[in-house]
């Protein structure tokens, strides 16, 4: 999944210096980043194993929204389910296929979309998904 947004003015250095000063420290938190390793075992099958590609960096994980058409049942009860971003620095590489784990309480998140277009390049944003147990 891609956001887009419309065309992005160029902002001039110093406003856009300031404006990822400002994000950042709204990132109250750090985190890993990993992506699936390529590695194969003896037989040629894939290990599914993690691999660190950045680590202690800063981000927020934020609910953005609920998820319409998509109710799941809780304790009996019907309940829509919540869409969740991390907020990270601008420039972090990041992807689909890439692991979040964050530092605060260990919880590890699968980055299943980016927002494009929508950050004015003060921050690089990615839709999650909590990794099932």
């Amino acid at each position: 999944m891609t956001v887009t947004g419309w065309p992005m003015l160029k902002l001039p250095g110093a406003v856009l210096a300031q404006m990822r000063a400002a994000a950042e420290s709204l990132m109250t938190d750090t985190c890993t980043i990993e992506q699936l390793s390529d590695a194969v075992d003896r037989a040629g099958a894939p290990l599914n194993t993690w691999e660190t590609v950045a680590s202690n960096v800063r981000c927020r994980l934020i609910m953005a929204g609920l998820l319409r058409g998509n109710l799941r049942v809780v304790g009996e009860q019907p309940q829509l389910g919540q869409e969740y971003r991390v907020v990270l620095p601008a420039g972090t590489a990041i992807d689909v296929q890439h692991r979040i784990t964050l530092d605060s309480d260990g919880t590890r998140w699968l980055v299943n979309g980016a927002v494009v277009g929508l950050t004015d390049e003060v921050s690089t944003q990615v839709y999650v998904m909590p990794e099932a147990p």
